[in-house]
């Protein structure tokens, strides 16, 4: 029924870019910065009637000797409510992942777990997929447990704002709380311009960086890691920077 593949990077590419539900750290371009940092990458799929439905990137980094941990973060894109489908996919990937000389596979899914609303609070009636947990633990592999730290190397809450069907500036601001209008109302009469950086451009990025990371005692990932960044996603990705004129 299922068929498990080992893709190239291009075909797991056309495979991310397409998905419903896509992770930028899923990317051909992320595989190559970490190839830049000494790491190696393995993009592992499972075919349903020769039709690709699930594959992931794993990063594989050095630990000890000719030993690897391996980390697919945000991944795989795979539909998580199909138990049989996991168990086929993992025990392949497990199998697989021994040539590396494998010692560990880190995952962290890129699913929602609970709706919530935006202050935080569980939304009642809303989804729940905590039966994707199940299923994976179900199969063998061990939840580590939620972390709920600001800084953890992964992007474990995440925010967005439906805007679809704002217009104007002035819905946008309508749309937010007392508390950020005041804001807004402060920022915008500052004489601030909004600058997106080239790649010979990061000085400042980096020391706003450099300075954060001291402040908020987390490591940074250093100039070179951002220009990989940069080189890799090109048009895709943006570094803005905001600047305000004291002389105005």
């Amino acid at each position: 029924m299922y068929e498990f593949v080992e893709l190239s990077l291009e075909e797991f590419d056309n495979f991310s870019m397409q998905y419903h539900q896509p992770a930028f750290v899923q990317s051909a371009a992320i595989a190559k910065v970490q190839q830049k940092q000494n790491k190696q990458y393995a993009c592992y799929g499972v075919l349903k009637n020769n039709e690709l439905i699930g594959a992931g990137l794993y990063i594989i980094r050095p630990v000890i000797s000719k030993y690897t941990i391996a980390h697919c973060n945000q991944g795989p894109l795979i539909p998580f409510d199909n138990r049989e489908l996991l168990k086929f996919y993992f025990d392949n990937v497990q199998n697989a992942l021994k040539k590396h000389h494998c010692l560990h596979c880190i995952l962290t899914p890129n699913f929602e777990l609970k709706e919530r609303n935006q202050d935080g609070e569980i939304v009642e009636n809303g989804f729940d997929h905590s039966d994707y947990v199940d299923n994976l633990k179900a199969i063998g592999l061990e939840h580590e447990g939620f972390d709920n730290s600001l800084i953890n190397g992964v992007g474990r809450w995440m925010f967005y704002k439906d805007v679809s069907q704002i217009e104007t500036e002035k819905e946008l601001k309508a749309s937010l709380n007392q508390s950020a209008r005041t804001i807004f109302n402060r920022i915008s009469k500052m004489p601030f311009e909004i600058r997106d950086l080239d790649i010979d451009e990061l000085e400042d990025f980096n020391q706003i960086m450099e300075n954060t990371a001291e402040r908020r005692q987390f490591q940074d990932r250093g100039p070179k890691y951002y220009q990989s960044l940069k080189q890799e996603f090109k048009n895709n990705l943006k570094i803005l920077v905001a600047y305000l004129d004291f002389s105005e």
